[in-house]
């Protein structure tokens, strides 16, 4: 009895997290019907590592580098871009996201917040048009990647959440359809 209790708290908490992982938190994805392709740019100027500017952050992760951190930042942050783009576009549904400036919509990832590891995400993802007015707020975190330096595991992070994003707007937008 003491198993199955545990079984159904454990049952319970995945539930609540699954539940929470994801929400519209302003505006609709109704604009988004019809819309095949939309830019994506990632922000991380506010991001914070547990209380600390990321880029502070990244001083001390980078230490002793050959290059500059932020340099060597800018440079991981085109693969972890290029990640989440790849599995936000596996997903199966006519809405692609890309680099290029002139989709008719456009997406911002406003990282807020990495956890120590890097292998926890939490981001805004704000949608706009294509006069650059807000439709939607998104608030997702995601998790993933065991081993690696941080930068590979917020890169595993991200790609969670390009699949995680590309599965939440498909099936918002099917209940919107119906």
């Amino acid at each position: 009895m003491k198993y199955f209790s545990v079984i159904v708290a454990a049952i319970l908490m995945a539930t609540c997290i699954g539940v929470n992982a994801q929400t519209v938190k302003q505006g609709s994805l109704v604009p988004l019907l019809g819309v095949r392709s939309m830019s994506v740019n990632f922000d991380f100027s506010n991001a914070m590592v547990e209380g600390v500017r990321m880029t502070d952050f990244l001083q001390d992760v980078y230490y002793g580098a050959d290059i500059a951190p932020l340099t060597l930042f800018e440079r991981e942050k085109k693969e972890i871009v290029g990640d989440f783009i790849e599995e936000f576009n596996d997903v199966k549904f006519p809405l692609t996201i890309t680099v290029a400036p002139n989709a008719p919509m456009r997406m911002t990832v406003v990282v807020k917040e990495v956890n120590r590891k890097g292998n926890t995400v939490r981001c805004d993802y704000v949608i706009c048009n294509s006069n650059g007015e807000q439709v939607a707020v998104i608030d997702m975190t995601s998790k993933d990647g065991r081993v690696g330096s941080f930068t590979n595991l917020m890169g595993d992070a991200f790609e969670t959440a390009g699949e995680d994003l590309a599965k939440f707007i498909k099936t918002s937008l099917k209940k919107v359809r119906k």
